[in-house]
């Protein structure tokens, strides 16, 4: 009798030891399924954040495609494919004008010119007063130079901010007549005193293609200069227009028989048409450099 106790005893703790073992299992079980289930909680979560990237970026996209129906499209030479520098390589012309440095399809610019914007844009946009800064003439001549008379085109990178503007200020200079010709000089000084847009505009239109598109293209630029480099948008435009004025306009009298009079008269005449050009909305200098007006005649 105790011999069948004992066996029944035995029996009773080997079934208990099994139960738990199987109560171990389940709990096992059940919390690889919760986690399972915690997992595709995860996922689904996960997938309604993507949808929900996906649908904004979507609306992105179309945003951006309706803007870019409705904008001018501009087309500029990119970093890989600039208009030649061979032009400027001339032994017997002391003076080169814009047409002869300007590629003869769309845009007239000179690569030149194209060069240094997108250099100081590209590695100086964030240079406060940019057109302020000091100016080392031995760099800018060398620079100059290289563009000149090298063969490959001078890399900006590494050049400071003060010697790329000093080279275009320099390029723009050298040519015999200013991208406002002496030619116009009267109408474009009409077109101040009587404070007429539209007939400054339509002094821009008489312009030449390579001096328009040349003005259009630095417009842009110095306008983009006054709003990123200058703390004061509208004391920036007056400054720039001080700086530039007579290396765009020009003088209407010859340097030779010009007085200190009539100097001072002309030099604040650069400077209020310079002004009125920079004030000039971006759209309108835009519309000269896209592609849809690659043909027009102005």
């Amino acid at each position: 009798m105790e011999q069948i106790n004992y066996t029944l005893q035995m029996e009773l703790e080997e079934k208990e030891k099994n139960m738990l073992t199987i109560e171990k299992k389940l709990l096992i079980k059940d919390k690889e399924l919760s986690d399972s289930q915690k997992e595709v909680q995860f996922l689904q979560t996960q997938q309604i954040k993507l949808e929900r990237k996906s649908k904004e970026l979507s609306e992105i996209v179309n945003t951006m495609k309706n803007i870019e129906r409705r904008s001018p499209k501009i087309l500029l030479p990119s970093l890989g494919h600039k208009p030649k520098l061979s032009p400027y390589k001339c032994k017997y012309r002391k003076k080169m004008s814009l047409s002869d440095v300007c590629p003869k399809y769309f845009p007239m610019i000179p690569g030149i010119v194209i060069h240094c914007v997108e250099g100081i844009e590209e590695f100086h946009l964030t240079t406060e007063e940019l057109y302020h800064l000091p100016i080392s003439y031995k760099e800018v001549s060398k620079l100059y130079n290289d563009f000149l008379n090298s063969n490959s085109i001078p890399i900006l990178q590494f050049a400071s901010p003060s010697t790329i503007v000093g080279c275009l200020q320099k390029f723009l200079r050298a040519i015999c007549d200013p991208i406002i010709p002496q030619n116009l000089w009267i109408k474009f000084e009409s077109a101040i005193q009587k404070v007429n847009k539209d007939d400054l505009i339509s002094s821009i239109h008489h312009l030449p293609k390579p001096n328009l598109q040349t003005l259009a293209y630095l417009c842009l630029h110095w306008i983009k200069i006054s709003e990123e480099c200058y703390s004061n948008k509208k004391l920036a435009i007056c400054d720039l227009s001080d700086i530039l004025g007579s290396t765009v306009v020009g003088f209407k009298t010859p340097p030779g028989i010009i007085s200190a009079e009539e100097m001072e008269k002309e030099i604040e005449t650069q400077k209020l048409i310079m002004l009125a050009l920079l004030q000039l909305p971006k759209t309108f200098w835009e519309t000269f450099l896209s592609i849809e007006n690659r043909d027009a005649v102005y």
